[in-house]
């Protein structure tokens, strides 16, 4: 595919020089814009739409891609959105991609369509897997994504997320052990549910969670009562933090500073919106 040449000529110009900027260490791949929710919250909804609508990354076009990332010194890819990664047509033969040329893979995905085949893919090829929940009760869940089709319940997907969990414990350390990460993106409908969330997290024997508030304005707006509520109940939640076993992530900054806040002005000097790297699908072919 001509556009995946583009890919390494024009945009990755310089790799030569071996410029760590021009280089990226890790390149995110939407590797479908498919998605089986409709998260009010979800900034990537914009994706798909227009000439993203209903695309996707073939296996050749995506190992064509791998070799000529791998050759100017990546070292890490994350399978990401756009869209549901697990529902890319060839997501059993993807997975293993990467590890033919390398690289490490990371994967975000919602589990709604994990199965034990995949289960035992993500086992051998994937390096870290990153599951986005963002509720302790099925009801709540999928009320907030907006699932289309016929998707795992939260218990299936905790289901297979204790089987990996469970499974790399026999794995020897040179050997592929991923690590089990979640995130759980706030909204004034889900503080309830935090404590409950960790809690279970922590019983599935997960690395992390990461519990982080929803500021871009897409979402119902925080009310002064909420705000305080949040703050409470993110108090009480780190002292399940059993690290190095389970670590609580919770944000830094006072959530008092920034409701409904835009993250292109708070992060304007972030190094990512200079040096993050995201190739997409689109009908006009690869876009980075």
């Amino acid at each position: 595919m001509e556009c995946i040449k583009q890919v390494a000529i024009e945009v990755f110009k310089g790799s030569e020089t071996a410029n760590p900027i021009i280089n990226p260490v890790r390149v995110d791949i939407d590797v479908t814009q498919k998605c089986n929710s409709n998260c009010g919250f979800c900034f990537s909804k914009e994706y798909r739409k227009g000439i993203y609508y209903d695309q996707w990354i073939t296996k050749d076009e995506l190992e064509r891609l791998l070799y000529q990332l791998a050759s100017i010194g990546v070292k890490s890819i994350r399978y990401c959105g756009g869209g549901e990664p697990l529902l890319h047509p060839q997501i059993e033969e993807i997975l293993a991609l990467p590890h033919k040329y390398n690289l490490k893979l990371s994967l975000i995905t919602n589990g709604d369509y994990l199965n034990h085949a995949i289960a035992s893919l993500i086992l051998r090829y994937v390096d870290k897997l990153h599951w986005s929940v963002n509720a302790a009760t099925n009801q709540l869940r999928q009320k907030l994504h907006n699932q289309k089709g016929f998707p795992n319940s939260l218990s299936e997907i905790m289901k297979y997320v204790k089987f990996i969990t469970e499974s790399r414990k026999d794995m020897t350390i040179d050997t592929n052990r991923p690590a089990v990460w979640a995130s759980y993106l706030i909204l004034p409908e889900n503080i309830d549910e935090i404590i409950p969330a960790a809690n279970k997290l922590k019983q599935l024997e997960l690395d992390s969670v990461s519990f982080r508030p929803v500021y871009h304005g897409l979402n119902n707006k925080w009310s002064s009562s909420n705000i305080e509520k949040l703050k409470r109940v993110l108090f009480e939640v780190k002292r399940l933090d059993n690290a190095p076993h389970f670590q609580i992530f919770t944000p830094k900054r006072d959530i008092l500073e920034s409701p409904n806040l835009n993250p292109n002005l708070f992060f304007k000097q972030c190094i990512s919106k200079n040096v993050r790297t995201v190739i997409e699908p689109s009908a006009e072919g690869l876009i980075i």
